[in-house]
This record gives C-alpha cells, sequence and structure tokens, in this order.
C-alpha cells in the first residue's frame, strides 16, 4: 500500500469518462483525488527542489470513449532512482471508481508482480522532470550557499563595526580622563 511519507509507485486503472474535469487534465485530477483520498495530502505535481510527484499517462488518456487505463505515479521523488532501486520500493495497485461524485481506490494485491514489470520501462520521475529537479536543487543549494555568505558577512561587519565604535569610546574616554586630569590640575592650581 502507498504511504504519504516514503516514495512509491501507484497504478491506478480507471474508466478515463469518471475522471471529471478538462480531459487533458485528468491525470491531475486523478492524482490529487488519490492523495487525499488515500494519503491524506495534496498531489504535487510542480517540481520542487524537495521533491515532487510525477505521472507517466498512458495514451488516450483524454479520451471521450468509455475506455478503463492504467495511470503510473511515482510519489515522492526526491532524486534518480536506478531501475533496480525502483522495484525496492513499494508498488500499489488500485481500482478507481466514482460514485454520487465521491472517489473509490480499491488496493489490489495480486498484479503487483506484473505492475512492476510493466513499469521497468518508465524512468522513476520521468527523464525531462529529474533533470529539471536537478537543476533547481543546484539553483536552491546555491541560494542557501549565498544566504549563508550574505548572513556570515553581516555578522562580520557587525562585528567589526562593533569593534570600531568600541574603540572610538575608549578613546574618547581617554580624553575625557586627560581633560579631568587637567582640570584638577587647574583646580589645586588655583586652591594653592
Amino acid at each position: 500500500m502507498a504511504t504519504s511519507d516514503s516514495p512509491c509507485r501507484v497504478a491506478i486503472h480507471v474508466k478515463v469518462t469518471d475522471i471529471e474535469g478538462d480531459p487533458l487534465a485528468r491525470h491531475l485530477t486523478l492524482g490529487q483525488a488519490f492523495c487525499t483520498s488515500v494519503l491524506s495530502r495534496d498531489f504535487h505535481n510542480q517540481i520542487q527542489p524537495d521533491g515532487y510527484d510525477a505521472v507517466h499517462k498512458p495514451a488516450r488518456f483524454d479520451s471521450d470513449e468509455d475506455i478503463s487505463l492504467n495511470f503510473l505515479y511515482d510519489l515522492g521523488v526526491k532524486g534518480r532512482l536506478s531501475q533496480d532501486e525502483v522495484l525496492k520500493i513499494p508498488h500499489s495497485v488500485y481500482l478507481a471508481s466514482r460514485e454520487q461524485g465521491n472517489w473509490n481506490f480499491i488496493p489490489k494485491p495480486r498484479p503487483i508482480g506484473q505492475v512492476k514489470l510493466r513499469a521497468r520501462k518508465y524512468p522513476w520521475g520521468g527523464r525531462l522532470e529529474q533533470d529539471m529537479l536537478e537543476e533547481l536543487q543546484s539553483l536552491d543549494t546555491g541560494v542557501k550557499s549565498l544566504d549563508a555568505e550574505v548572513k556570515s558577512l553581516d555578522a562580520e561587519s557587525l562585528d567589526a563595526e562593533v569593534k570600531s565604535l568600541d574603540a572610538e569610546v575608549k578613546s574618547q574616554d581617554a580624553e575625557v580622563k586627560v581633560q579631568d586630569a587637567e582640570i584638577k590640575v587647574q583646580v589645586a592650581e588655583v586652591n594653592s
């Protein structure tokens, strides 16, 4: 079974005309319905540096015909995985249907071996998406590094400024002591 906090590959068998809304967005609608209903989280189809959810859309997913297809979802993608690594992550198969506007996702344990074999041809998270993720992660690392450097520079410049002001105060304090001593000498001369 799919879980919300670890990477998994999920195949969902569904009648495409059961998926409401824009036929070209069926993969997103189904992904959101699954993640909300089964995983109690959103479907993260936007690639972010900390990961995303990918979908491998079947041919004819936007058909007006009453056909059933398998949508393959890679959930919790955080980086590339080899084919052997993909085979080690959990795989789940669900039969999806809608009744009175509500989604039902029924786990089907028996065909998982077949799904793993068929799904091997699909790279984990998609090739182009993985390239985009690596680029975002690289940019994110660069931004974090620059941010840390700026914070470090700010701390260093503040520290230097404090030391400069402290030296100035000590210098003025020394001048006051000299002036105070001169005044005491002048008072002593006047009193004598």
